[in-house]
């Protein structure tokens, strides 16, 4: 059921929302880092939420500067143990 849920969500998702969420977290994205965050989004969601975050996170470390890839690696531990109870 939360599959579903977070499916119908992320299909919503829209690559302004993205850059949008990256303000807010401090993170500005140039048009190739977004569409790179972006895809990964859309694409990989199952990954990024259940599954080995690692493979994703070592081509992210080499697309995007540090200080860029530190803030969303971050961010990402960040949501993940906030909303650990519910996934």
């Amino acid at each position: 059921m939360k599959e579903i849920i977070i499916k119908q969500y992320i299909d919503k998702i829209t690559i302004d929302d993205v850059y949008n969420f990256g303000i807010k977290n401090d993170i500005i994205l140039n048009n190739k880092d977004l569409n790179l965050i972006y895809n990964y989004v859309k694409k990989d969601w199952k990954t990024i939420i259940f599954g080995d975050i690692s493979p994703i996170f070592n081509n992210l470390k080499s697309n995007l500067d540090e200080k860029t890839f530190n803030k969303i690696k971050c961010l990402y531990f960040e949501f993940k143990e906030k909303y650990k109870n519910y996934l």
